[in-house]
């Protein structure tokens, strides 16, 4: 079956901009015992610019992907792709640290 998530982040750039980042998906396992998932990330900046993102997770132990699908204010007309691989797990799995890695283009 299919699980409904929504989680919120809290993202730190590298140029040590700080944003939220509300996310909105499912994940699940398939009968074949492949884990998988897909969803929606709009990252809000201190100044109100939004990045709105679309990724896919992968296999178990490999990264998700991120695809940038557009935004508001600086981000407007934004385009650029990445990996996110998560770096730590809390012991119950509500929780984690991810970094991620590509790149994004602003207009």
């Amino acid at each position: 079956g299919r699980t409904l998530m929504r989680n919120h982040g809290t993202v730190v750039r590298a140029n040590g901009d700080v944003a939220s980042q509300w996310c909105t998906g499912h994940q699940g396992v398939l009968a074949s015992g492949q884990a998988g998932g897909a969803g929606y990330c709009t990252s809000i900046s201190d100044n109100g610019d939004m990045i709105y993102l679309s990724y896919m997770l992968g296999e178990e132990g490999e990264p998700a992907t991120w695809t940038v699908m557009g935004g508001t204010g600086a981000f407007e007309g934004a385009t650029g792709s990445g990996t996110s691989t998560i770096t730590s797990r809390r012991g119950d799995g509500q929780a984690w640290t991810s970094r991620s890695k590509g790149s994004i283009t602003t207009m």
